[in-house]
């Protein structure tokens, strides 16, 4: 998912929607919906590589707005809406691979306790509490969440971090 992400950005490319699958657990772990597929812009495949997708629906300029983003993945200064349509960004996409990352990791979407994405429009409430961040060992995953865009993770810390500070521990991007 990292390096999907990471040469979308170095073509000058903004994603713009990034969301993991629906999925629910069982005794057996955890299930993907078939009917949910078209809900996510991330693909597993047999072996467990994360591949993005369904950015061929996104514009390659540099400002652009789209109408279908999952609310509770857009970064806070990107939530300002013009009748549903949202702006997209470089630093929105790192937002999103924080949160889709948390998810991953500790199974926790953002604004857990919200169930109506459209109240997280009007909260000023953080994406996650302590209680799940606190799990969370990755300064650079945690820095993908900063509210201020320019201070977020840059892409070349995350590198760092997938290739030689996830290697052994359970909380690997690769």
């Amino acid at each position: 998912m990292f390096y999907g992400l990471h040469y979308l950005h170095d073509e000058e490319i903004v994603h713009g929607n990034i969301k993991p699958v629906r999925s629910y657990g069982t005794s057996h772990g955890l299930i993907c919906s078939p009917t949910n597929f078209s809900q996510t812009n991330i693909l597993v495949d047999f072996d467990g590589t994360a591949v993005l997708c369904d950015y061929g629906l996104q514009t390659l300029l540099h400002d652009i707005r789209i109408p279908f983003q999952s609310i509770r993945y857009i970064a806070p200064e990107l939530r300002q809406n013009d009748n549903g349509v949202f702006q997209c960004s470089y630093e929105g996409d790192i937002w999103a691979f924080g949160c889709v990352s948390i998810k991953i990791m500790r199974g926790e979407r953002p604004y857990r306790t919200i169930q109506d994405e459209t109240e997280i429009l009007g909260t000023e409430a953080q994406a996650y509490t302590t209680d799940i961040l606190q799990y969370i060992k990755s300064s650079e995953i945690l820095g993908c969440l900063n509210t201020s865009p320019e201070k977020r993770s840059t892409l070349e810390e995350i590198r760092e971090w997938v290739e030689f500070g996830s290697h052994g521990h359970s909380e690997s991007m690769h």
